[in-house]
């Protein structure tokens, strides 16, 4: 009999223990069902309001939960504001997509109804000596009507004419009314067009984005940083689409050129002209009174250093194919630098352009174009900021004076 007892207890206290378990487990699979169910809710409603979410599975545990709940808390207070609602970054994205297309297209900046973009604000990232597209006067053949000179650059010319630093005075008369012929009409922010990207032109843009959890412009990482300034990876963050990528690029102003940025309008000349081995540049601004910022496309595959320093590192070589890939997009760009275009002709109104500043650093890789059908990245010119134009052989003479790019490419005879 005592030993039936003892079983009896022994088997009761189990079934307790079991009963005891079952419940708990029972409480634990609750509170984790009504947690995902709370994560599920949140992110619903913030999509509905065109909030960006973490869409990464809610984690157990309510440390890991809380930080989620402060990461959508974060995303909805950024959203509240209006330049990231869904249908104007939409527009947006739609119009930067059309301008970093292959064929480069303009696009139709300020349809009616889209909310985007808005004209760039008075008193913000914008100098207000941006040279008006609207200008008259000029008679290089082929060319359109020389644009003013932005205010500090023809002060300076001004001055150096007035203390006769010019050797000849036709340097004066080119700098003054014939360098702005061939500079294009159509850079968003530009003479009061309306800009796309003038919140990342800001010189407040990056403390303003940081962090930023919700649609919109934040930025990523910098990719290089120096005296003048520093490049970095911008993103637009879209609803269900996959994000944009932009480079902005600050630098000094130039010694000669001032506030006015030859680097852009060169390279956008490039862009015009059709050349698909020259980087292309979207907008730029000056920031205060000693930088300017310039937003490009993003190298996705990096620079051809890069590559030679991966090869090197992993004793490998570089195929010969491949070289003679990048020898003829770099032979197509500078066809275009010296005569506006790559089928031998000359165009009669182009100004031959220096780039002053070729080295591995400056060419960029980026996605193999599909149209092409090439399986090899696609190879383009980039970092204009030591080029000038060489309309004559006075200038060439009395630009020879002003070369800084890299010493071992600068050292070369022009």
């Amino acid at each position: 009999m005592e030993e039936e007892d003892i079983k009896r207890t022994l088997r009761s206290a189990a079934a307790k223990r079991n009963t005891s378990s079952k419940r708990q487990t029972r409480e634990t699979r609750s509170t984790t069902a009504a947690q995902k169910q709370s994560g599920r809710t949140t992110r619903a409603t913030a999509r509905q309001q065109g909030r960006f979410v973490n869409e990464s599975k809610v984690s157990k545990g309510s440390s890991k939960s809380s930080k989620g709940s402060k990461k959508t808390r974060r995303a909805i207070k950024t959203a509240r504001d209006p330049k990231f609602d869904p249908p104007v970054v939409d527009t947006m994205s739609t119009q930067l997509e059309q301008l970093l297309s292959p064929r480069g297209a303009a696009p139709s900046l300020g349809p009616a109804g889209t909310g985007y973009p808005p004209p760039a604000p008075s008193g913000g990232p914008f100098s207000a000596s941006v040279p008006n597209p609207f200008g008259s006067g000029g008679s290089l053949p082929g060319a359109a009507p020389a644009t003013p000179l932005p205010e500090i650059f023809k002060q300076a010319l001004v001055t150096r004419r007035d203390s006769k630093l010019f050797p000849d005075p036709d340097l004066y008369n080119y700098y003054a009314n014939e360098l702005t012929r061939r500079d294009s009409r159509s850079i968003p922010g530009m003479g009061g067009t309306p800009s796309l990207l003038y919140e990342i032109l800001a010189s407040n843009a990056e403390s303003k984005f940081t962090g930023n959890w919700g649609i919109g412009w934040r930025p990523v990482k910098t990719l290089g940083e120096g005296a003048q300034g520093k490049v970095m990876l911008w993103e637009l963050m879209r609803d269900e689409k996959p994000p944009l990528q932009i480079v902005t690029k600050d630098s000094m102003l130039d010694p000669f050129f001032k506030d006015y940025n030859s680097e852009g309008h060169l390279t956008k000349r490039l862009n015009d002209a059709g050349c698909k081995n020259a980087v292309k540049v979207l907008e730029w601004a000056t920031v205060g009174n000693t930088k300017m910022r310039c937003a490009y496309e993003y190298a996705d595959y990096g620079t051809l250093w890069d590559l030679i320093k991966y090869y090197t590192i992993h004793r490998l070589m570089i195929p010969e194919a491949f070289m003679w890939h990048v020898f003829n997009s770099l032979a197509t760009a500078l066809c275009y630098l010296a005569h506006g275009r790559a089928d031998g002709s000359r165009d009669p109104s182009w100004e031959a352009i220096i780039h002053g500043d070729i080295k591995p650093e400056n060419i960029l890789l980026f996605k193999p174009d599909a149209q092409s059908g090439t399986l090899y990245p696609t190879v383009k010119l980039g970092d204009f900021g030591h080029a000038y134009t060489i309309p004559n052989e006075k200038v060439r003479r009395f630009k020879s004076a002003f070369r800084h790019g890299t010493p071992c490419m600068s050292s070369l005879p022009l």
